[in-house]
């Protein structure tokens, strides 16, 4: 029997799917759930969670990219989760996080929603380059989630997170567009009409 529930609603300034890639990085759930001190992956949809006096086992069980993860427990404390995002505008999402379990884990166990606002707002900001969104590649963007994985390991007690993304990527000061200029084609330019050549 479910001992309680918490629903929470935040409106974010990023995209919707760069919030979703964020919520999949399963290595980061410490950063704003707060008795979770780490998570590993067992398997591509099977997670294994460390929390304060306790650990326990989660299956995966729907995943809509953009949009949607649910996932309940298979051992331990019964807990069910559902994490859904809206896109507001290209650049603005809604996320809103049902969280059902003892009454003594759900606060602990479900999303903070104003810190993982915070964090993602931080790394993103609402003008320029989104620092932690990776470049396309044959239409996909480069992260686990586009490969239907879930993948992802940290340590207990590491809490801070830095503004500047470790999916950044360096930008070349030389543009891959640029073609260089031959000597040939300025010196063997035709003379003009009455110049010697």
């Amino acid at each position: 029997m479910r001992g309680a529930a918490v629903r929470r609603t935040a409106v974010v300034e990023v995209p919707a799917h760069v919030a979703f890639e964020r919520m999949c990085r399963i290595e980061e759930y410490p950063y704003y759930r707060h008795q979770v001190r780490e998570v590993s992956a067992l398997s591509e949809d099977v997670h294994r969670w460390d929390i304060a006096g306790a650990s326990f086992t989660v299956q995966l069980d729907e995943r809509q990219p953009d949009r949607l993860l649910r996932w309940h427990s298979i051992d331990g404390p019964p807990c069910d989760e559902v994490v859904a995002i809206k896109e507001l505008t290209p650049r603005r999402c809604q996320v809103t996080v049902e969280l059902n379990g003892p009454a003594t884990l759900v606060d602990g166990l479900a999303v903070d929603l104003p810190e993982f606002k915070r964090l993602l707002e931080q790394a993103h900001p609402k003008v320029g380059h989104f620092v932690n969104e990776r470049p396309a590649v044959d239409g996909h963007h480069r992260s686990n989630w586009r490969d239907r994985r879930m993948i992802g390991r940290t340590s207990a007690g590491a809490r801070p997170m830095s503004s500047a993304s470790a999916d950044a990527r360096p930008v070349s000061s030389a543009s891959a567009d640029a073609r260089p200029v031959s000597s040939a084609s300025t010196s063997e330019r035709p003379a003009r009409p009455g110049l010697a050549p």
